[in-house]
């Protein structure tokens, strides 16, 4: 009876406690959606904005989710010369960076820049960069001056995914597969107006839905991972022939699976020691029986 009892609760609460367990140690990449939209007009960077983070949001609705965005200008020559720098603009920087030196950027014209450039590029606070002309078909010929006002450093390879340079800040032979290979520096993070009014090409925008897995239950995660699945061709519908490409992406489902794997391979080991052990106490009272009788 005592046998019984405990398998019922391994293949009851246990594994219930057991899926939350497994879910809350998934990192974010590993739950997170995020919506890719590349090749877009600066004009129309912030009504499809909002479209993406109102499809992201309703895939992840049952998980209550936390959005962030940022958007990545092409590639600009600065300084007269064949260097090439990029604008960001993002509403996340401070929770996946460290402020090295200065302050964040809050007002128009102020930039922020991650370590690693301004080592390379021996900048200082207070100095003035301009970029110049961007690169590719019909560029933007307007330049843009920032005037550095703090350095970060990534606390993580999460969240820089987008990033051209990866969050490294420095590449000697970036190249985008149209050009030859030409050292490259950046971002250079300014706040959403500046980045607006710069005119920029917005070389991509990603918005990112970080969902809550404190009290994440099955059911929750499938009712997700099923809006997911219809939600790539809603975002489609909704952005239509404003962007270039867009894609939904996250590696939700594959958690999920994952989650569900290890219960299905723990219910089995469950019951062959509940079978076993059952076996085995029946046969001890079988043959108890044989001695008493």
């Amino acid at each position: 009876t005592t046998l019984l009892g405990v398998g019922s609760l391994l293949l009851g609460t246990t594994q219930a406690r057991a899926f939350t367990a497994g879910v809350r140690q998934a990192q974010p990449q590993d739950v997170d959606v995020t919506a890719f939209l590349v090749g877009l007009k600066d004009s129309d960077a912030a009504a499809l904005r909002d479209d993406a983070r109102a499809v992201v949001g309703k895939a992840l609705g049952p998980l209550h989710p936390a959005l962030t965005s940022n958007a990545v200008s092409r590639m600009r020559r600065f300084d007269g010369t064949r260097r090439l720098g990029y604008l960001e603009s993002t509403d996340s920087l401070t929770t996946r960076s460290k402020l090295t030196s200065g302050r964040w950027a809050t007002a128009r014209g102020e930039a922020v820049v991650p370590q690693t450039t301004a080592d390379r590029l021996n900048l200082n606070l207070g100095d003035r960069i301009t970029l110049g002309e961007e690169l590719g078909l019909k560029p933007v010929e307007t330049p843009v001056t920032v005037v550095i006002v703090g350095t970060f450093r990534p606390t993580s390879r999460s969240g820089w995914e987008g990033d051209p340079l990866s969050g490294s800040g420095y590449n000697a032979t970036y190249s985008d597969g149209s050009s030859v290979p030409t050292p490259a520096f950046g971002p250079f993070v300014v706040d959403d107006a500046t980045f607006l009014a710069t005119g920029s090409t917005v070389d991509a925008l990603q918005v990112t839905g970080h969902p809550s897995l404190a009290h994440a239950t099955d059911a929750s995660m499938t009712a997700t991972v099923n809006r997911f699945r219809s939600a790539d061709g809603l975002l489609t519908a909704r952005v239509g022939n404003r962007v270039e490409i867009s894609r939904l992406a996250s590696d939700l489902p594959v958690t999920l699976d994952r989650v569900h794997a290890q219960q299905a391979a723990t219910r089995s080991m469950v019951l062959v020691v509940l079978l076993m052990g059952t076996t085995l106490a029946l046969t001890a009272l079988l043959l108890a029986g044989r001695l008493l009788y």
